[in-house]
Parts: C-alpha cells; sequence; structure tokens
C-alpha cells in the first residue's frame, strides 16, 4: 500500500525526522489507511475501528501510535505535504537549459493531484479544520511559509529581484493562492482537471509576472 515513487526510509525520514524503524513505517500505513478512509467514507467514519480494518490490525494498534483521531489528521496533512514536495524536487532535477525552473515548480502541484488524486481531495477538509482548530492553522501556516519561500527563491532567480523584497513577497503569496485555488477547484468540481487547472494556473501567473 506505501506509495511506490518514494522508498520506505524516505517517507520515514521526511515525515518524522525518525529511524526508518518498523514501528515507524507503520505509523505511515496507519497514515495511508486513514486517507483510503477519509476519501471513501468520510470524516466522521474514519474511527480507528475503520482505519485497522484497512489494513487488518486491531483499534487498539492504531491507538497506540495516534492518541486520536487529529493526531493522525495531523500526520495525514504532513504526509500529503511530504508526497507534493518531493514530487516537486524530482521535477526541478530535470530542469533543463531552456526549461524555466518557476514554470516546472506550478506544474508539479498539478501533477501531484493528477497522480495522487485521493491527497489532493483532502485539502478542501484540512482548510476546513483549519477554520476553528489552532493545531492545524499553526501547520498550515508552517506549509504555506516553506512553499513561499521556495516560490521567492525561483521567483529572484526569474526577475532579478532579491527573495525578501516585498514585490516578490507579494507575488509568492497571490501565486501560491492561484495554486491552492486552483487545485481545489479541480478536486471539487465536475468538470474540473488538473490538466485544465494547471493551464489556467500558468496563464494567470504569466499575467501577474507581466
Amino acid at each position: 500500500m506505501l506509495i511506490k515513487h518514494m522508498k520506505h526510509e524516505k517517507i520515514v525520514t521526511q515525515l518524522f525526522n525518525l529511524v526508518p524503524t518498523k514501528g515507524n513505517l507503520k505509523r505511515v500505513e496507519i497514515i495511508e489507511a486513514a486517507i483510503e478512509c477519509l476519501v471513501t467514507i468520510g470524516i466522521d467514519k474514519t474511527t480507528f475501528e475503520a482505519i485497522a480494518s484497512k489494513i487488518g490490525t486491531r483499534k487498539a494498534h492504531v491507538a497506540y501510535y495516534f492518541p486520536n483521531k487529529d493526531d493522525i489528521f495531523i500526520e495525514v496533512v504532513k504526509y500529503i505535504s511530504t508526497v507534493s514536495l518531493d514530487v516537486t524536487e524530482q521535477l526541478l532535477k530535470t530542469v533543463k537549459k531552456d526549461d524555466d525552473p518557476f514554470e516546472v515548480y506550478v506544474k508539479s502541484a498539478f501533477i501531484w493531484g493528477e497522480k495522487y488524486p485521493k491527497q489532493a481531495m483532502l485539502l478542501p477538509l484540512f482548510y476546513y479544520l483549519c477554520t476553528f482548530k489552532k493545531e492545524y492553522q499553526l501547520l498550515n501556516d508552517q506549509i504555506q511559509e516553506n512553499n513561499e519561500k521556495q516560490i521567492r527563491i525561483l521567483l529572484s532567480s526569474k526577475i532579478g529581484m532579491g527573495p525578501n523584497s516585498e514585490r516578490i513577497k507579494n507575488m509568492a503569496r497571490t501565486i501560491q493562492h492561484t495554486i491552492i485555488g486552483e487545485l481545489i477547484n479541480a478536486a471539487t468540481t465536475s468538470h474540473g482537471s488538473y490538466q485544465d487547472a494547471k493551464e489556467r494556473a500558468l496563464r494567470a501567473l504569466r499575467f501577474v509576472l507581466g
């Protein structure tokens, strides 16, 4: 069940900053089972029993690693962010001389969504939880800050301005919000597709960049 494009050890190292022991790999297995439950039966029915059933274990085994549902959901978000980051990193490694690294970065978000649609489907749920749970808000702050930092670096190289200039910061924020909006649109509308969302995002961002 573990995603095939990343080695198990890499998942654990990036996600938990832990040695890839058997127990840590079990945590990832539980997280992936939780993702399956969330997108197939919804948040209310995603119980310890349902997660345990997905991986053929007992409720107590899930509770051993995650004391409550919020602990699991927080790690689900971190897991999704880790996978998305890995997709971006792998694509940026393939950039050729005539490629635009900034556009490759933008495209990577939609390639991730197309490759892992169940993960992308959970973005609206995460943002909903952010509206009334502080721990999710803080995690969202951290994720957005990290993403904006990477965008600022790419923009700085593209247009020749310092990454900490106000213009670059504002542009990075706009670009990130555009990407998130198009991802959610593709995941939540009957006519949405990640290919179309990618093209809309690129057109909008080219306009922003002039």
